[in-house]
């Protein structure tokens, strides 16, 4: 997790979407640019799906937006119906162990 001002907060978040899509479109025209490649994708393939998965934003929905008096949850600006189901499911995991109650007693330590 990051914390970090909302400007180079998206900077950095952009910047990182952006290197794994281009490195996951040269992982794809590499692994299948002939028949024995191809071969090796299809062993590759489920472990590849798995990365992509985690790299979705979309399996995240969204994160708290901290500075305000309660659960704000921001998402990505592309979002479709499985990110925001899964970011009222934060909002909702964030309302149920009481994160700014927790935030408002750990700040000052």
């Amino acid at each position: 997790m990051v914390v970090c001002e909302g400007f180079v907060g998206n900077v950095l978040l952009k910047t990182a979407e952006g290197l794994a899509g281009v490195l996951f479109q040269l992982i794809k025209e590499k692994i299948t640019s002939n028949i024995i490649r191809k071969l090796g994708a299809l062993a590759v393939k489920p472990g590849l799906k798995e990365i992509a998965q985690m790299m979705d934003y979309a399996e995240y929905g969204g994160a708290p937006l901290l500075g305000v008096n309660g659960i704000s949850i921001i998402c990505h600006g592309s979002s479709k119906t499985k990110a925001i189901f899964n970011a009222i499911r934060v909002a909702r995991e964030c309302v149920q162990v009481h994160l700014i109650e927790q935030i408002r007693e750990d700040l000052p330590k």
